[in-house]
């Protein structure tokens, strides 16, 4: 499964060669993020399997596959699958890949320049019930 997202990335990167330019920078980075993506996704199901399958076979009232809720596979397995198959899509997809340590930074940064002044606290008027109406409407 893996080996079909990465056979057009490594054919390419096969043709250019030892040159070393931007693209090939980011198509490198492509690869490895690709290569692990799919395999957290593949490993993440295989695992879930693996849990089925004790689960069913050692399953039952009782016994630590059906009591504990982190083996029990409807508790804990298809919801952590469900997350890591999602993490590993995104890191396959590339959408983290333009992701470094300085534009993090400088998000964080750059939100704690704006600093925002806090309002005047709200006046209560404990006695705004007790008021007839014709002196609340002011």
């Amino acid at each position: 499964m893996t080996a079909l997202f990465l056979r057009p990335i490594l054919k390419i990167l096969g043709e250019v060669g030892d040159v070393r330019s931007e693209g090939q920078i980011s198509l490198e980075k492509t690869k490895w993020l690709t290569l692990l993506g799919a395999s957290l996704a593949v490993i993440s199901s295989t695992a879930l399997y693996i849990n089925f399958g004790l689960w069913v076979v050692l399953g039952g009232a009782g016994k630590p596959f059906y009591a504990n809720p982190y083996l029990h596979v409807m508790v804990f397995g298809v919801n952590l699958d469900s997350v890591l198959n999602d993490i590993g899509m995104l890191l396959a997809c590339g959408v983290v890949k333009k992701i470094t340590c300085e534009s993090v930074q400088s998000i964080f940064s750059t939100a704690a320049a704006y600093k925002v002044e806090p309002a005047a606290p709200p006046v209560f008027d404990s006695e705004a019930y007790n008021k007839p109406d014709s002196e609340s409407s002011d």
